[in-house]
């Protein structure tokens, strides 16, 4: 037989010996698309019990298709047959890729389109799901070329798995260590799995050598593990300005109000915002604080998103000292909270009177070298970063309708419940998101803060009038598609009239009138924002030189 006939032969036989394991995988992927376009409401956890057993149902399946014909057994069919040894491996990709991966990417497909994905992102999310499943299939493939049997493939698999998991905690405690290295790309690690596996697979059914086969497993393993820490990157990124704040905006002023000190080595920095729009939110974006000290250094260190409380540590590399917040999320800070105001001539019930200044405290631990060069006034200190504006626009409006839903953006939303209480209306909805690739891996974008900017308004377009809904529950977790790869998640949010309102009577009969509105917060204009002081000690709370954004 001819070398394309030879593959297409393989393929077929293991097609017919696995068409029962086949027709199980296939009603865990029906299982699976079923909870990911939503046709289901058996919830969160289901949804990832079903990407779970998809993924492990795909690893064994594919153990038996290996081992069916593997290079270790010398009993093996095409070991006595005159079948060239390339063409067994080039089924065995085959039969990966047709039988249990073409499937699940087509569930994925529809889950992700059920989502509104854009169709730009489409293929980028796709094939991340790919390359993420086929780095598991991959390390399936590796234990059943290099195993004799089932039972020792699942013997070894587990011990790989909790192995992996213990050293992938160290690596992570590795990058955490030194929080002004960013961390590496999350693709890589599945990219080195996928790839080094079929290389060893190949090599197996090539030379049928298990000692080496072995040998190159451990250096394979080892590469998974030190490549991604060797190549994470040790300068932080900083979030660049997208352009020049609106005129209609301007000026707006970021300035350096006090430094005060507190218990220990602790310093409370204050941000005055002044000249503001009420209805418009101000962000301090990729903030960046430099300490300038005596002998002449001075590191530049922006927000970290590894900490699980806000806090600021100190970083010690060489003669520099580095001031690093630390917070739960990303490097954002929201200075404001906005008052919502959208459409003409509607009536904002409850509206509170608008804000044109602000205050907000920033803490930073200090040296004790670092405090007193600070109160002494010989260490000036700079606040970097770039002032990012954003105003309100309407993403969907929603029937005040039990059962309600709308799709947008990545975001499926179904209204779940409205109630008129003695508190006021309040509505409880389920939110499943599917992140953009371009925020994947990419922690939660705010830092822990009092201040909410209001995102859901019940609107009566008959009274032209319209109140905000505060969040008042969250709760939900990670969501699980037909496959991994894709960040997903749910969460229940419960919604109800804001108590500083509650002189706010809304009857029924408004209601029945009314719809929600759910309200995303969209960037206008950004500029860059430096803030030095020019004077310390006893005159740094009165005095410090700002530059206006302008």
């Amino acid at each position: 037989m001819k070398w394309h006939a030879q593959v297409a032969h393989i393929v077929r036989k293991d097609l017919y010996l696995s068409r029962w394991f086949l027709l199980a995988y296939a009603g865990v992927v029906l299982g699976a698309t079923v909870e990911a376009v939503g046709w289901s409401s058996l919830g969160t956890e289901s949804s990832l019990i079903w990407t779970f057993f998809l993924v492990l149902l795909g690893m064994i399946l594919l153990a038996l298709l290996i081992q069916a014909d593997s290079p270790q057994r010398s009993n093996a069919f095409w070991v006595a047959l005159p079948l060239n040894r390339s063409a067994v491996f080039a089924a065995k990709v085959a039969g990966a890729v047709l039988l249990l991966l073409v499937l699940p990417l087509l569930g994925q497909f529809a889950g992700l389109s059920a989502h509104a994905v854009a169709a730009g992102e489409l293929p980028t999310l796709l094939g991340r799901s790919a390359l993420v499943y086929g780095a598991w299939l991959g390390l399936a493939a590796v234990i059943a070329a290099l195993t004799p049997d089932l039972r020792t493939f699942a013997v070894t698999l587990t011990l790989v798995i909790l192995g992996g998991t213990i050293s992938m905690q160290v690596v992570g405690a590795l990058l955490d260590s030194n929080s002004a290295s960013a961390s590496p790309d999350p693709l890589l690690w599945p990219a080195l799995v996928a790839g080094g596996a079929l290389f060893l697979v190949a090599h197996q059914y090539r030379t049928r050598d298990l000692r080496r086969g072995i040998w190159i497993a451990a250096l394979l393993g080892v590469a998974v593990l030190v490549l991604p820490v060797a190549a994470r990157s040790s300068a932080p990124s900083v979030h660049p300005a997208s352009g020049s704040v609106p005129d209609s905006l301007r000026p707006v002023t970021l300035s350096l109000r006090d430094v005060r000190f507190e218990r220990g080595n602790r310093a409370m920095l204050g941000l005055h915002l002044s000249g503001i729009s009420a209805s418009h939110q101000y962000l301090l974006v990729s903030p960046v604080v430099h300490i300038q000290m005596p002998d002449g250094s001075s590191e530049r260190v922006e927000i970290q998103s590894v900490g699980s409380s806000e806090r600021v540590e100190i970083q010690s590399v060489g003669s520099s000292e580095q001031v690093v917040i630390q917070s739960v999320a990303d490097p954002y800070i929201e200075l404001n909270a906005p008052i919502l105001r959208l459409g003409e001539g509607l009536t904002w019930l409850g509206e509170r009177a608008p804000y044109r200044e602000i205050v907000t405290s920033v803490s930073v631990d200090l040296s004790p070298g670092q405090r007193a060069a600070v109160s002494r006034g010989d260490a000036p200190l700079t606040v970097l970063g770039h002032l990012e504006v954003r105003e309100a626009r309407v993403r969907a409006e929603l029937s005040l309708e039990p059962g309600a839903r709308t799709v947008f953006d990545g975001e499926r939303v179904r209204l779940l419940e409205v109630e008129n209480i003695g508190e006021g209306p309040a509505v409880e909805l389920r939110i499943s998101s599917v992140a953009s690739p371009r925020s994947s891996g990419v922690a939660a974008p705010r830092y822990a803060t009092l201040r909410r900017s209001p995102r859901y308004a019940l609107i009566n377009h008959e009274a032209h009038e319209a109140f905000v809904l505060s969040e008042v529950g969250v709760s939900g977790g990670g969501f699980g598609l037909v496959l991994p790869g894709a960040e997903a998640w749910t969460t229940t949010r419960r919604l109800q009239q804001n108590s500083m309102h509650s002189d706010v009577r809304i009857g029924n009969d408004w209601l029945r009138h009314a719809r929600l509105l759910l309200v995303d917060w969209v960037p206008v204009g950004s500029a860059p924002v430096v803030i030095r002081t020019t004077d310390t000690g006893a005159n740094l709370q009165r005095r410090s030189r700002v530059e206006v954004v302008r």
